[in-house]
């Protein structure tokens, strides 16, 4: 059996204005519109993600036969557009990982997708 434990943490953050601007003057009297104005998101996004997790069977022994754990941390770089246009929408990401183990160097390893 093999037992597994993840830890997830997540970050995206866009990289466009994150505040809000308001409309109308700014002295103290009230404005004919009241509603704020969004600012223009970004389309574009970039994300981090750490995970943690323990594998009881690292190389998948079969029964009887003896088991090795160990744990291992992946950390996930992830960017991307988002961008509509006119009636469409133009998509693209990708990503790059990188998985470390607890105490087995040659099992290390680097991904893409």
């Amino acid at each position: 059996m093999i037992r597994c434990f993840a830890l997830t943490v997540l970050s995206i953050a866009s990289l466009g204005a994150m505040a809000q601007s308001t409309t109308g003057p700014s002295s103290s009297a009230p404005s004919s519109s009241a509603l704020p104005a969004l600012a223009p998101q970004s389309p574009y996004y970039l994300g981090v993600q750490q995970s943690f997790t323990s594998e009881s069977n690292v190389f998948y022994a079969p029964d009887g036969a003896p088991k090795v754990s160990d744990w291992f941390s992946t950390t996930t770089l992830r960017a991307g557009v988002n961008q509509p246009i006119s009636r469409q929408r133009f998509y693209a990401d990708g990503e790059v990982r990188y998985n470390a183990y607890g105490s087995r160097d040659q099992l290390n390893n680097a991904g893409y997708a």
